[in-house]
């Protein structure tokens, strides 16, 4: 089980009093991370979160494309699972599966078990 918050405040909270919680990264944590990352400059990251749950693309003004085989791969050398939100499309959940995420969140877990299934 990992447990995940929008808020900052509440995951200080979740790392004050339940710390050995797996945690997925609250937004600015994400955002920071995420950024970092792509530009390449933060190679020491100090994140103590369990997983990115993230969307396959974020509008800060301009469009960042979040599903990103080099992300993923940046995410897994510190241990971080990348979980992808929320994925409705047959086509982008083979993209994704491809890429190598951890997790897809989906509305339709029929759809994502037969794509699944064609992957054993």
């Amino acid at each position: 089980m990992v447990v995940g918050t929008f808020h900052d405040e509440i995951e200080t909270e979740l790392k004050a009093k339940y710390p050995d919680l797996l945690r997925g990264a609250p937004t600015g944590t994400a955002a920071g991370f995420i950024i970092t990352q792509l530009f390449g400059v933060n190679i020491f990251n100090g994140g103590d979160f369990a997983c990115l749950q993230i969307p396959t693309e974020y509008d800060v003004g301009i469009t960042l494309n979040l599903d990103r085989r080099d992300l993923i791969t940046r995410a897994h050398k510190r241990n971080i699972a990348v979980q992808y939100w929320t994925i409705n499309d047959e086509q982008e959940m083979r993209e994704l599966i491809e890429l190598g995420c951890d997790c897809i969140m989906t509305d339709d877990p029929i759809l994502l078990k037969r794509v699944l299934s064609e992957y054993k």
